[in-house]
């Protein structure tokens, strides 16, 4: 035996030796077993988590005998926690790392910082109750001509068939750390292909990285996230762990489904999450059929339900179907039929025959007796929810989701008509003022609603197991005066340079006012409707978890709030049943996989690529006519939905419970949002949305607040970092990750 191993008491050398985690911490003891398998990992010396713990003299004792074996070259000193780089948690950046460190004294300072990060608040508030030992890992440190991350799975798709590569010039640090953006390779078995303009790294170079990274992964056939670098040439592993949080691989086109269903079409971006069962076979099913009785009330035809499907939990809007009795009404009715298609035909050029129409007649319904009767319905289930018997309790819940169906006509004609109203402006804007006056047709739009509080009815996400504002964040605080007077200053400013630069053609000017009267009016009439969607939530979901406290009573669920994860068919069992079924374990394997839905990135859209709805509701302006993509690294591009430029920290937000992570100047990062997303945007300096079109809640409240709004990104709330820097133009719709100088 050598005499520097006989000297070797505090010490471990990587390569050698049993891998124990709970001695050489996960990082450690993972780079020891590659490295004993022949990976080109640097040299590297361990101080195990029983000396790291030890006192001053002892780790002075320790870093000697390192700098023993490593001699007097620069190191990287970084930690090896137990409980970091597992499956479950990485502690991405919470722990402390220093880089080219030489020197006894200076080692043994960055030693004890190590360690001494371990007990920071950050890492306990990151994964409490977790195993707090930490080791120190010392290893020559590569002086990297590139370096960066890969990832053996699409982190944002969960596809498997891809590898991720992301690069920098020099060490990985600056990346890792969010202070630089990388320049990102995809590599697949076809070849090896760059986000944008190739700087960094050739398509070679990006290739051998993704080798490396597959041959850790075949290992243990686990997805796999590396730190790599290539200097002179050679390549070296750094860091190896598992990919947390990666997505499962699903199928978002399951066999037999037909029709256009999206993501960003009525209710579905009022739902950023997965839909809990008793929400899917309760809320859906009978709003849907509520909607549909009432189309034919009022219209005389109607589109078949159902106008919504779930897939892998998450909610996807459609249009409906078409049956004989759509058909039959249509031709009972010709003369309204060839009205209302002669309307939408000319509705980018002339809005008013569609509004006399349809947007109106539903106006003036909504508001003498969709909205009275709503009101009614909810004045009577709050005064009977705390004393109602179960089978009147349910009544209740269906007289609540009644209402809403009543009111998605409204949504539909009025609504939707507000929306296209806004397009054809833009679209009038877009080919004759955005040169001549510049900025953007939105301008146009702001300053028009008096500033008021969210109500506290308002929800963060229409499923009833989402609290309601007012159970959550209390008042609202609406815009101010200076900031209402800012927009209606911007708005009138713009009005004048536009009339100004119509002048010299009154027919086009003409046009012009009656494109902006009829935008303009139909601005406070969304968030009029809006605001009344969800009038009977709070006393629903009273009315909800009473019904789950009496099944609690009867052991058929563990807790009340378990009721929004039990189906309509079996919660009549559990409190009507002469047997019921014990429900707990069901109730946790449901729990589950909703969280595990949560981390599905769902795409735009399901159903056939080629569909006759999605090209009709192209016709129509329902939806976008293409998909959004960057044009550089580092870009993301989705829909301008409020003018403006602004710069801060991206804030990704999920949930109410992340809410109080949100600081001023913060750039809002989220799915969707609904207005009980409202008390966030007096704080922030901008919002950026995965979904949503510019009548989505985002476009219109950041209006109101005078700040940026990009939505439609697809998934920006993947692709950002939390809190990394990010500039937001909500003009021109794009979202830029800003590198510190």
């Amino acid at each position: 035996m050598s005499d520097e191993v006989l000297s070797r008491r505090h010490t471990a050398l990587l390569g050698e030796g049993p891998a124990v985690v709970g001695r050489l911490g996960a990082k450690a003891a993972r780079l020891s077993e590659l490295r004993a398998l022949g990976f080109n990992v640097p040299d590297g010396v361990v101080i195990p988590t029983d000396v790291a713990s030890e006192d001053e003299a002892v780790l002075s004792t320790a870093v000697r005998e390192a700098l023993t074996h490593l001699g007097d070259q620069p190191l990287a000193v970084r930690s090896s926690a137990v409980a970091e780089d597992t499956a479950d948690a990485s502690y991405a950046g919470l722990y402390e790392s220093v880089l080219d460190v030489s020197g006894y004294d200076d080692v043994v300072d960055a030693v004890e910082r190590v360690v001494a990060s371990a007990a920071a608040a950050r890492v306990a508030a990151y994964n409490p109750g977790a195993n707090g030992d930490i080791a120190v890992l010392l290893q020559h440190l590569v002086p990297a001509d590139l370096a960066g991350v890969a990832f053996t799975a699409n982190p944002v798709t969960g596809s498997r068939d891809e590898v991720q590569v992301t690069a920098v010039r020099g060490l990985g640090e600056k990346l890792v750390s969010g202070l630089s953006v990388g320049e990102e390779w995809t590599v697949t078995v076809t070849g090896a292909t760059c986000s944008g303009e190739a700087t960094v790294m050739s398509a070679d170079a990006a290739t051998r990285v993704a080798e490396l990274a597959r041959s850790v992964e075949a290992l243990g056939s686990v997805p796999q996230d590396i730190e790599w670098a290539i200097a002179d040439g050679e390549l070296w592993l750094l860091q190896a762990r598992p990919l947390t949080a990666i997505p499962e691989e699903v199928e978002w086109n399951p066999t037999g489904l037909k029709g256009w269903w999206r993501r960003d079409f009525r209710i579905g971006e009022w739902l950023p999450e997965p839909v809990t069962p008793l929400f899917r076979t309760w809320f859906l099913p009978r709003h849907e059929a509520a909607f549909e009785q009432y189309c034919r009330e009022q219209v005389g035809m109607a589109t078949t339900a159902p106008y919504n499907v779930v897939v892998n939990g998450w909610c996807f809007g459609g249009i409906g179907g078409v049956d004989g009795r759509l058909v039959g009404a249509m031709l009972r009715r010709p003369g309204y039929t060839i009205r209302s298609v002669s309307a939408i035909a000319k509705m980018w050029s002339d809005p008013a025959p569609l509004e006399r129409i349809t947007a109106r007649p539903s106006l003036g319904r909504f508001r003498a007796d969709v909205l009275p009767r709503y009101r009614a319905r909810v004045a009577t289930a709050e005064a009977e929810v705390d004393e109602a018997p179960a089978r009147r309790l349910i009544e209740l819940v269906d007289s609540v989701c009644d209402s809403f169906g009543e009111v998605m006509l409204p949504v539909v004609e009025t609504l939707g008509f507000a929306y296209k109203s806004e397009l054809a402006l833009g679209s009038f804007y877009g080919r004759h003022l955005s040169e001549p006056v510049g900025g953007s047709h939105m301008t146009l739009l702001g300053g028009l609603t008096e500033p008021v509080s969210a109500p506290p009815h308002s929800v963060v996400s229409l499923d009833w197991a989402s609290p309601t504002l007012g159970e959550t964040t209390g008042e609202v605080t609406a815009p101010s005066v200076a900031q209402q007077r800012a927009l209606v200053t911007a708005r009138t400013d713009a009005e004048g340079r536009c009339r100004s630069a119509l002048s010299g053609d009154p027919k086009r000017l003409r046009r012009f006012e009656q494109l902006l009267s009829i935008a303009q009016e139909y601005v406070p009439v969304r968030q009029e409707i809006a605001a009344a969607m969800t009038l009977g939530w709070p006393v629903a979901r009273r009315a909800l978890i009473r019904l789950g406290e009496l099944a609690t009573d009867r052991g058929t669920i563990a807790a009340p709030a378990d009721v929004f994860f039990v189906t309509r068919d079996e919660l009549d069992d559990a409190l009507f049943g002469d047997d019921p079924l014990d429900l707990r374990g069901e109730v946790a394997t449901r729990r589950t996989l909703r969280r595990r839905q949560s981390a599905l990135v769902p795409p735009e859209r399901v159903g056939p690529r080629k569909s006759n709805h999605e090209r009709g509701a192209k016709k129509l302006g329902l939806i976008r006519s293409g998909e959004v993509e960057a044009s550089e690294a580092g870009v993301i591009v989705g829909h301008p939905s409020s003018p403006g430029v602004a710069t801060g920290p991206a804030r990704i937000v999920r949930t109410v419970d992340e809410f109080d992570r949100v600081q001023p100047g913060d750039v809002l990062i989220a799915q969707v949002t609904t207005p009980g997303w409202t008390p966030l945007f007096p704080v922030i300096a901008a919002v950026v949305t995965d979904g949503g079109s510019v009548a989505a809640h985002a476009s219109i409240v950041a209006r109101e607040y005078g700040i940026p709004a990009v939505v439609g990104t697809l998934d920006a709330t993947r692709c950002l970092t939390d809190g990394e820097l990010v500039t937001v133009d909500g003009g021109r719709g794009v979202v830029k990750r800003t590198t510190l100088s």
